[in-house]
């Protein structure tokens, strides 16, 4: 009970900081060319192994070719700011982006066939600072956060309900403008369209997921060939709702 007592004065202590500044919530949906260099080149090899089979290499055969490399990431995207000093906010983002389409069909050496999935799922935060620029017929933010992306690959087979769970974990930067339009004339309500650009500083390394996937001719693959890319492009549309108004008002 003392800990509620103590939940609840924050949320009341908070309402009238909210009102006295301006603070926005966004939320969406994100898109974005993520760079998985060396996660392609694991799935390359692992397709030119099984399209030309060697009992020494593999003892499965693959008669269907899998879909193929895997770009682009999509998925939940939301963000809040908080004005600290004029025309400046605290910015905080979370995206969600993910591929599940990785599928190949395999068949082993007894004539059996099943699937085998890859799916891959990144959850990034960001903090940092943005910059309100107000414009009579539509406003804009830029800013940049820090971000610390966890990425987690599952492999599943056929059926069954065991998977084999790989982790990443990725520390970049990402600059990032939004162009706002409001929904009508000092609404709180906004749509706003994202464009972004996230850098990691340090990649992804998929030297886990090329034992996994290709057990028998892993080290084929040289260290540099594991390593993901560095830059990310992708854009986010976003529903926003401004808590204080009077940066529609132009106060």
């Amino acid at each position: 009970m003392k800990r509620i007592g103590i939940i609840g004065l924050l949320v009341i202590s908070f309402f009238p900081m909210c009102h006295a500044q301006d603070i926005y919530l966004g939320a969406g949906y994100t898109a974005s060319f993520w760079p998985l260099s060396g996660l392609n080149n694991v799935l390359t090899h692992y397709q030119e192994v099984r399209m030309n089979p060697d009992p020494s290499n593999s003892p499965e055969q693959e008669y269907s070719s899998s879909v193929g490399d895997i770009n682009l990431l999509g998925g939940l995207t939301a963000s809040f700011g908080y004005l600290y000093k004029p025309e400046t906010n605290l910015e905080v983002k979370y995206m969600n982006r993910r591929n599940t389409q990785w599928t190949s069909v395999v068949e082993t050496a007894s004539g059996e066939s099943f699937n085998r999935n890859l799916s891959v799922n990144t959850n990034s935060f960001g903090f940092g600072i943005s910059k309100l620029l107000l414009k009579s017929k539509r406003d804009h933010i830029i800013g940049g956060t820090v971000n610390f992306t966890s990425m987690r690959m599952e492999i599943t087979e056929g059926n069954t309900s065991a998977k084999k769970t790989i982790n990443e974990s990725m520390i970049g930067v990402m600059g990032f403008m939004k162009f706002i339009f409001h929904l009508k004339p000092k609404s709180p309500l906004a749509i706003s369209i994202n464009p972004y650009a996230q850098i990691n500083l340090i990649p992804a390394d998929f030297s886990e997921l090329n034992k996994t996937m290709n057990p028998n001719t892993s080290s084929q693959l040289s260290g540099s060939e594991l390593r993901g890319g560095v830059l990310a492009l992708g854009i986010e549309v976003q529903l926003v709702y401004f808590v204080y108004t009077s940066f529609n008002k132009g106060e």
